[in-house]
């Protein structure tokens, strides 16, 4: 529930190897902070690419 607050979309491997989050934030900042607010942060290997630069 508390990831639906966050995310905008939110996909799984069909294999179950990994997962991708679609965030918003005003900031990549923002995003960063928000991930790390997630339970299981410590675990996670991130990569945050920027979607667009409107």
């Amino acid at each position: 529930m508390y990831l639906r607050k966050l995310a905008c979309l939110l996909l799984l491997a069909s294999d179950s190897s990994g997962v991708w989050i679609v965030m918003r934030g005003e900031t990549q900042d923002q995003v960063q902070q928000n991930l790390e607010s997630l339970p299981l942060y410590p675990y996670m290997e991130l990569t945050i690419t920027p979607l667009s630069n409107m």
